[in-house]
């Protein structure tokens, strides 16, 4: 089983769109992922979720942040990391929790949609890819 950090963008594209990122989180509901987490990353969601521009959205899918959050939680491995030291992304200091969770997970990858994240390309020894490299590599099924 494929160990993985999922950024934000990544959560909520699949949860709110589906696509790639949906086909992702399918295979974490089919056991094929295991998740990591911190509590850093769910609060961010759970803010993100929030914003106004998603009401709509969440609204036509009769869902809301508190349900999503819930279902997010009980589908990943919560783990602690520890938030000092230098910034490792100077340009977005808040995305250094995915890269010390995913160092510390020793997960095998980071998949994310953000520049910032994407342009490090690895960190840690961990990949950082996007969405349909990760699904291009492991599951070509999942393509569409």
């Amino acid at each position: 089983m494929l160990r993985v950090v999922l950024d934000t963008s990544v959560w909520v594209s699949g949860l709110l769109w589906g696509g790639l990122p949906g086909a992702v989180l399918a295979l974490i509901d089919e056991g094929k992922l295991t998740v990591y987490a911190t509590a850093q990353m769910l609060n961010e969601l759970a803010r993100v979720l929030g914003y106004r521009k998603f009401h709509q959205r969440l609204q036509s899918l009769g869902l809301t942040p508190a349900q999503i959050l819930d279902a997010v939680q009980n589908s990943v491995h919560l783990l602690e990391v520890p938030s000092s030291g230098e910034p490792l992304v100077p340009e977005d200091p808040s995305d250094d929790v995915f890269l010390r969770l995913a160092a510390d997970a020793g997960a095998d990858y980071l998949i994310s949609g953000d520049e910032h994240l994407l342009s490090l390309k690895a960190h840690g020894g961990v990949p950082i890819v996007t969405v349909h490299q990760f699904l291009e590599a492991h599951f070509p099924d999942h393509l569409f």
